[in-house]
């Protein structure tokens, strides 16, 4: 019997029904009286927008509760889950929508909230009922975060497992790494229609009949905000299921939200210990970089200050040097946790234009080593300072280009490259990508394009018996057949040695660990995944062309 949780009988949803099918015959109809029927005055939120922003940037469905258990706001994620509307099921008790068997402790009944990690089954507006993770965490001003995974029991799953097994006869004689694998080219495909979608997203943003029409211009930056959206949930896969990595989101942000956002997630620790954070800045800082990146390197050094600080207060201070044109980030202070081999390793690291990640000062440290990958994406720097008692001061330092908007990155960059005049060969035989990277590199630098391996190397000998060298080479690596984006690069090296100094910029849609470690074996001097945004295409050749 599912039952719904409930504090009091004149607040309950008055329902318990013995079976699913019930449940989800009138579980809409229920719902829908309940919220006509509540007459509670509604409630004020204070820092609305504050508590907006921490549900706006977690990936996962997720919910605001105040100390009573009613729902405050929800983030796009939850209304995805749900198919509830903020504006339908918001002060609705929670308990009213996450289920348990009868038996079952419910945490939603406690008369206070309380934090709490347990599976249930959310009723959704279809109705229907869909088994849940719900982790619900206090933040801080007595209200709660709610983080909701969608759940399948464990017997579920093995029978999913076997049915795919069983209806499928490659999947047969393969084992399950690799029946996984399998769906690694749907999302190669859906990558690369984003990729066009994005790229000729981007182009109208730039044209004057699109930006001096304001409900143009909307559409327009409608079509790109979800476009991105969906880019950073299939990074999100692959960041989950090690089948990617590199990949940089640039986006502008609030440093000082970032650090409430970060801070919030230590509410609890922080009162424990009685410990306090105090932001400063001598002005407002807005971010240029990739925010998630920047969420974990922070996350990573606020939980050793909370853990490990000395003092009853934790400093963070944010300051831009113009002389020496950085951006510094200072936590003091994070206590002596991170051993003096890694610390040593680092401090001698940040001469070099990246760390070092298969020294092994760093083996069993996957948390340090997963913080050094995200300051390589994000060209920062970290220090350490002694400071008085025993502990040590954290410095990230950035390029204080990172506090430019991303159109002036981009402008700067195009800059730049046009006083490098290079030469560029693209292959891509898809001819929207193609289409693409010729248009966001016109009057940037001299394109030629082939549209496959074979044409690639008539291209490239073209010119060779001209005296003319190439200064890049952009080379998709899912090339029609007999070539592929490696193969390619090693023949033109071998027949032309002229070219082993030159750099070769990957790109493709295959974000498989197996192929991005090859890519990183053959020596390419980077790789851009599909969709490619124009800001990032222009940093690396910005970075990479040596005109």
């Amino acid at each position: 019997m599912l039952v719904s949780g409930h504090c009091n009988k004149s607040s309950a949803l008055p329902y318990i029904l013995k079976d699913r099918e019930k449940l989800q015959a009138k579980g809409g109809h229920i719902l829908k009286t309940f919220i006509q029927k509540d007459k509670r005055p509604r409630k004020n939120i204070p820092n609305k927008d504050y508590y907006r922003s921490l549900l706006d940037v977690k990936h996962e469905a997720a919910i605001l509760l105040d100390f009573d258990g009613d729902i405050l706001l929800l983030n796009s994620g939850f209304e995805d889950l749900s198919g509830h509307a903020e504006q339908d099921i918001a002060e609705v008790p929670a308990r009213h929508l996450f289920l348990r068997q009868e038996n079952d402790d419910n945490p939603l009944m406690n008369s206070n909230l309380k934090e709490f990690d347990t599976s249930f089954f959310l009723l959704t507006a279809q109705p229907s009922l869909l088994p849940v993770q719900f982790k619900c965490q206090e933040i801080e001003g007595q209200k709660y975060l709610g983080i909701i995974t969608r759940q399948k029991p464990a017997s579920q799953k093995q029978e999913a497992q076997k049915q795919v097994i069983a209806e499928s006869p490659v999947a047969r004689s393969l084992p399950e790494k690799e029946v996984l694998k399998q769906k690694i080219p749907v999302q190669n495909d859906i990558r690369t229609a984003l990729n066009g979608i994005i790229g000729y997203g981007a182009l109208l943003l730039q044209e004057d009949s699109v930006t001096k029409d304001q409900r143009a211009l909307d559409f327009a930056q409608g079509i790109m905000k979800n476009s991105k959206r969906i880019k950073l949930l299939l990074d999100k896969v692959n960041m989950e299921h090690d089948m990617g990595g590199g990949q940089k989101n640039v986006s502008s942000f609030s440093l000082e939200m970032l650090v409430k956002q970060v801070e919030s997630t230590f509410s609890k620790q922080l009162r424990e210990r009685r410990l306090s954070f105090n932001y400063r800045s001598s002005q407002t800082y807005m971010i240029t970089s990739d925010e998630d990146c920047l969420q974990r390197v922070l996350h990573f050094l606020f939980e050793k200050a909370v853990l490990y600080s000395r003092s009853d207060q934790i400093e963070v201070h944010a300051s831009h040097n113009a002389a020496q044109e950085s951006f510094e980030i200072k936590i003091d202070n994070i206590g002596l946790d991170i051993p003096q081999s890694i610390v040593q390793h680092i401090q001698r690291e940040n001469s070099k234009s990246h760390y070092q990640l298969a020294h092994p000062a760093l083996n069993g440290h996957d948390k340090i080593k997963g913080m050094l990958m995200d300051l390589n994406l994000l060209e920062a720097r970290l220090f350490f300072d002694t400071a008085s008692g025993l502990s040590q001061v954290a410095r990230l330092v950035f390029p204080d280009s990172v506090l430019e908007s991303a159109e002036e990155i981009e402008k700067r960059y195009a800059v730049e490259l046009r006083k490098k005049q290079l030469k560029v060969l693209v292959v891509e035989d898809d001819e929207v990508s193609a289409h693409i990277l010729n248009l966001f590199l016109k009057d940037i630098a001299d394109v030629e394009m082939a549209f496959s391996g074979n044409e690639a190397l008539n291209i490239v000998e073209h010119f060779y018996g001209q005296g003319m060298l190439f200064d890049m080479f952009l080379l998709d690596i899912n090339l029609p057949a007999p070539w592929d984006g490696f193969m390619l690069k090693q023949e033109i090296i071998s027949k032309w040695p002229d070219y082993s100094d030159v750099p070769f910029i990957a790109q493709t849609a295959n974000t498989a660990v197996e192929c991005i470690s090859q890519v990183n074996t053959e020596k390419f001097s980077a790789c851009l995944y599909k969709p490619v945004i124009k800001a990032e295409l222009l940093r690396l050749m910005n970075k990479y062309g040596k005109k």
